[in-house]
C-alpha cells in the first residue's frame, strides 16, 4: 500500500490540499475569575462550554447555537473543585449528558436537543473509594466502570437517572487486582460486553469476557485462551450477531510486559473462541520510521530478542467494519520527561540551592498504527501515519476522529503541528487532504497560543478553541507591553470537500 507525507516521513502517495474558512469567532473574556477548561459538541445543537472559577469552588455550564449565540446558562456553587468525566450522547444523539464529581457527590447535566434546555440534579456517591474510568449512557442509567485505586478493587456501576439508585456489580471471580480493561454495548438485547482482567499483578493476568444486561444480571465469564507467551493488554468487541463477536487489541509479546508489541484478532461463535491470531508492529513496514535512521536498525534488532523496545504505549481505537473485513487502529504515545532547574531553601532561609529534576512534561503522540485483516483475520496490509501534536496533553486520550463520508468512505482526520490532516483509502492507496488554516493562523488580534484544540463538530464545520493573549491598546495611546490579558476563545472553522 502506498502512502504519503506527513511530517519528517517521506512516503509516496496522493496528496490535496483544501483552505478552511472562518464562519465566526467568540472571545470569553467577561469574567475573569471564571477559567473555561472544556468545549463539547452537540453536532447540530450547538455546543456547550464548561468553565469553573479558579479556586474550584464555582462552575457553570454554557449553552451556545451553532452561530455562537448564548442559549442558556447554568451555574453551580459547590465549595469544592470538581472533576470532569466528560460528555456522553444517549443512543440517538437527541440527549447530552454531562458528569462532573466531587468527593461525595455527583453533578449531573442533561441537555435535550429537541427542548434546547439544561437541566441538573445532584446525587450523593455510594461509595466515594470508586473512580469511573468508562461511562455509558443508555435507556436512562449510566453504566460505569469503576475502579477503587486505593484497595485495588473493580466494579461496574448502574446508576439511574429516574430513581437515583445506584448499585455495584461485582464482577464474578475478579480478584482484588483485577482491573476492568474495557465495556461496550451490545446492540443485540441492550447488553454490555466487560473485558476484564482476572490477577495478583499488575502486568500478569488471565483475561476474561462477561456480559452485562441493564437490569444489573452478569453472566459467568468467558476465558479468553492466549499464547503462553503472550499478554493480552487491551481489548474491544464488536458483535457479528446475537451469539457471536469479535475480540481485539494489543497484546505484549513477553508475558509479564504491559508495552504493547502488536495486535491480536479472536473470532467467536456461539460464545466460543474460534481463533486468535497475532500481528507484530514489528512486521509493520513503516512502525519505526518516525525514528531517525540511524537507530532504526539498532531498534529492529533489539525489538527481535526483547518485544517492543521502545517502550511505548497504544491508545486503541473500537473494532471497525469494512467492505474486506477489519479495520484496527492505536495511536501510540509515550510520558514525557524533561530535567528541569529547580530552587530549594532551608527552612531557616540561610541556605539555598539549585537541582536539577526530571518533570513530567506531558504526553507525545508519535504515530498511528493501522491494520485491515479479512473476515478470517488474515492480514490484509497495514501503515502508519505520524501525530505529532500541537501540544503535550496529560491526560491519555484518542488524537484521531474515524468517520464515514457521503461515499461510504472510512475517514481518519487528526491535528499535527502545522495544520489539520484526513486520511482514506482510495483503490489500495492512502489519499491524504491538508486543511490549511487550522492551527497555525487563528486570525484573531493578539497572539496566538500553543494550546489550541479542535473538535469535529458537524457536516464541515469544526470548533477550534483555546487560549490567547491580547494586548491592551488605548485608542491615540502608544502600546503598553505590559498591559495584557488572557481570554477564551472559540472558532467555528469549515471546508469544503
Amino acid at each position: 500500500m502506498k502512502i504519503v507525507l506527513t511530517v519528517g516521513i517521506l512516503f509516496t502517495g496522493l496528496f490535496t490540499f483544501a483552505q478552511l474558512k472562518t464562519e465566526g469567532v467568540l472571545e470569553l473574556d467577561d469574567r475573569e475569575e471564571m477559567l473555561t477548561t472544556a468545549v463539547y459538541s452537540l453536532g447540530k445543537a450547538g455546543f456547550v462550554v464548561w468553565s469553573e472559577e479558579i479556586e474550584g469552588k464555582k462552575s457553570e455550564l454554557a449553552y451556545y447555537s451553532i452561530d455562537l449565540e448564548k442559549q442558556q446558562t447554568i451555574s453551580l456553587e459547590t465549595g469544592k473543585k470538581l472533576t470532569d468525566f466528560g460528555m456522553l450522547a444517549d443512543q440517538d444523539s437527541t440527549r447530552f449528558l454531562f458528569l462532573h464529581a466531587s468527593a461525595t457527590k455527583w453533578f449531573i447535566r442533561i441537555f435535550d436537543v429537541e427542548s434546547q434546555t439544561l437541566k441538573q440534579e445532584e446525587l450523593d456517591k455510594a461509595d466515594p473509594f470508586f473512580i469511573p474510568t468508562t461511562c455509558f449512557w443508555l435507556n436512562d442509567k449510566i453504566v460505569m466502570s469503576m475502579s477503587d485505586v486505593l484497595h485495588w478493587r473493580s466494579r461496574i456501576l448502574i446508576l439511574d437517572l429516574t430513581t437515583g439508585q445506584q448499585d455495584f456489580i461485582k464482577i464474578p471471580g475478579i480478584e482484588n487486582k483485577g482491573a476492568v480493561i474495557s465495556i461496550a454495548p451490545n446492540n443485540y438485547n441492550e447488553h454490555l460486553s466487560i473485558f476484564f482482567k482476572e490477577s495478583n499483578s499488575r502486568k500478569e493476568g488471565v483475561l476474561k469476557v462477561a456480559f452485562l444486561d441493564i437490569t444489573g444480571i452478569i453472566s459467568d465469564p468467558l476465558t479468553v485462551s492466549v499464547d503462553t507467551k503472550s499478554n493480552l493488554i487491551d481489548g474491544k468487541i464488536i458483535w457479528i450477531s446475537k451469539t457471536s463477536f469479535i475480540l481485539a487489541g494489543t497484546y505484549a509479546s513477553q508475558r509479564f510486559s504491559d508495552t504493547p508489541n502488536g495486535f491480536f484478532f479472536s473470532k467467536w461463535e456461539n460464545f466460543k473462541q474460534e481463533s486468535i491470531d497475532y500481528y507484530s508492529f514489528g512486521d509493520f513496514g513503516e512502525y519505526i520510521s518516525y525514528l531517525p535512521k540511524n537507530i532504526q536498525k539498532f531498534v529492529t534488532e533489539k525489538w527481535k530478542n526483547a518485544g517492543n523496545y521502545l517502550k511505548t504505549k497504544i491508545v486503541l481505537h473500537p473494532v471497525y467494519t469494512t467492505e474486506s473485513g477489519y479495520r484496527l487502529i492505536g495511536e501510540v504515545y509515550y510520558p514525557y520527561y524533561e530535567y528541569v532547574t529547580k530552587k530549594y531553601t532551608n527552612l531557616l532561609g540561610t541556605k539555598k540551592w539549585e537541582k536539577e529534576v526530571r518533570e513530567f512534561q506531558g504526553y507525545n503522540y508519535t504515530h498511528a498504527a493501522i491494520l485491515d485483516i479479512n473476515e478470517q483475520g488474515v492480514k490484509i496490509d497495514d501503515y502508519c501515519f505520524s501525530l505529532k501534536s500541537t501540544y503535550l496533553p496529560r491526560e491519555v486520550s484518542s488524537r484521531v476522529r474515524v468517520y464515514m463520508n457521503s461515499q461510504k468512505n472510512m475517514k481518519m482526520e487528526y491535528v499535527q503541528r502545522n495544520g489539520m490532516y484526513i486520511h482514506e483509502i482510495v483503490d489500495g492507496e492512502v489519499l491524504t487532504t491538508e486543511l490549511k488554516g487550522t492551527l497555525t493562523n487563528v486570525n484573531i488580534a493578539g497572539k496566538s497560543s500553543p494550546d489550541i484544540h479542535y473538535s469535529y463538530w458537524y457536516d464541515n464545520n469544526y470548533l477550534v478553541y483555546g487560549f490567547k493573549t491580547i494586548e491592551l491598546k488605548p485608542e491615540g495611546l502608544i502600546l503598553d507591553a505590559q498591559k495584557a490579558k488572557t481570554i477564551f476563545f472559540v472558532k467555528k472553522m469549515s471546508y469544503v470537500q
